[in-house]
């Protein structure tokens, strides 16, 4: 059984009608290599640098809602209880 969440049925109607729904932590928390050694924030942005200059502090904070629909939303869900007892 596949359940979704409260909080992304609630976000799901923002996205659509062109909303920004804060708190993208790409580039922070995660990175996308290219096959040839490009570095992106995400899978919807182009390259931003090459591997040997990434650092942490590479990039600042993602500010677009291009992939809270297809990624975000429901790795963002935060976990509460309800949510908990969803996955038992």
């Amino acid at each position: 059984t596949i359940k979704t969440s409260n909080y992304y049925l609630r976000n799901i109607t923002k996205y659509f009608s062109g909303e920004k729904i804060d708190g993208c932590l790409a580039g922070r928390k995660w990175i996308l290599v290219t096959p040839d050694a490009k570095i992106k924030r995400c899978s919807e942005k182009e390259p931003e640098t090459d591997v040997s200059s990434y650092n942490e502090h590479t990039f600042k904070k993602t500010t677009c809602n291009l992939c809270w629909f297809s990624c975000r939303g429901e790795a963002q869900c935060p976990l509460t209880i309800e949510r908990i007892r969803d996955y038992i």
